[in-house]
């Protein structure tokens, strides 16, 4: 695997400059043409680096080209720093690997795949693997697979497989659909929910809550379509509540089954 190496040469901080791609380290010789893009394949495949004293005049490399549509990238950025650098999406984005912090994507994506701390989502992701604590959503999310510590929803998902620990549906974030198996999650007040599958322990719902379905390993909870409490149960001799504030919402999971179903009483 060969190598490309970022240096802000030309202080605008695009990607798509080929004026800030070099071959070496020390960024002396010039790439030929830009990387993950389908203008030259001979770039399609290789990983992404710093150069030497990289960052001048400008310390935020923004994605204005497509990256990977109809090719398959094999190659790893590493571009991104912690401290220094935020990695900003303002194109298309349909492959690739990116670790690095801070990563802001304004753009859509596709597939790839993308690790770090503090992502942030301001546009719509339709597809990819995404993990490291801090994600916060903004905008649309229809797929993909999300893990990692401390999820934050904004707004709407619509699919996707979300896993980890203390997921947040904040205020004015909706869920209508997607599976959800995080530990600890969190529905504020001013948040809905209209479907979805959501497995996992510790569920804190002060929001609404009108569909949809919740596992839970041998436990029974029904509530009626104005919201009064009916039945909550595992089958042992003390019932106990599991599910509370929800209105039309019914949840059932058998032991040792994969079938749960959802509806209105």
């Amino acid at each position: 695997m060969a190598d490309l190496y970022f240096k802000n040469i030309s202080t605008d901080g695009s990607w798509n400059n080929v004026l800030n791609w070099f071959t070496d380290i020390e960024c002396t010789t010039q790439s030929s043409n830009v990387p993950w893009v389908e203008l030259d394949e001979t770039y399609l495949n290789y990983d992404l680096h710093r150069g030497n004293d990289s960052f001048i005049a400008r310390d935020v490399i923004t994605i204005d080209a497509e990256i990977g549509e109809e090719v398959i990238i094999t190659g790893n950025c590493t571009i991104g720093d912690a401290t220094e650098n935020k990695v900003n999406n303002s194109s298309l984005i349909y492959g690739g690997t990116f670790s690095g912090d801070n990563f802001q994507n304004n753009g859509n994506i596709y597939g790839g795949t993308f690790s770090g701390a503090n992502y942030s989502n301001n546009n719509h992701i339709y597809g990819g693997t995404f993990s490291g604590i801090n994600f916060s959503n903004n905008c649309y999310i229809y797929g993909g697979t999300f893990s990692g510590i401390n999820f934050s929803n904004n707004c709407y998902i619509y699919g996707g497989i979300f896993s980890g620990i203390n997921f947040s549906n904040n205020n004015y974030g909706n869920i209508i659909g997607g599976a959800f198996s995080s530990d600890s999650f969190t529905n504020n007040s001013a948040s809905y929910i209209y479907g979805g599958v959501f497995s996992g322990n510790g569920f804190y719902p002060t929001g609404e809550i009108n569909a949809g379905m919740w596992l839970k390993n041998g436990t029974i909870t029904v509530y009626d379509s104005s919201g009064d409490y009916r039945f909550s149960g595992k089958g042992g001799v003390n019932p106990y509540d599991i599910v509370i504030n929800t209105r039309g919402f019914m949840t059932i999971d058998i032991p040792g089954q994969d079938i749960i179903g959802s509806g209105l009483l």
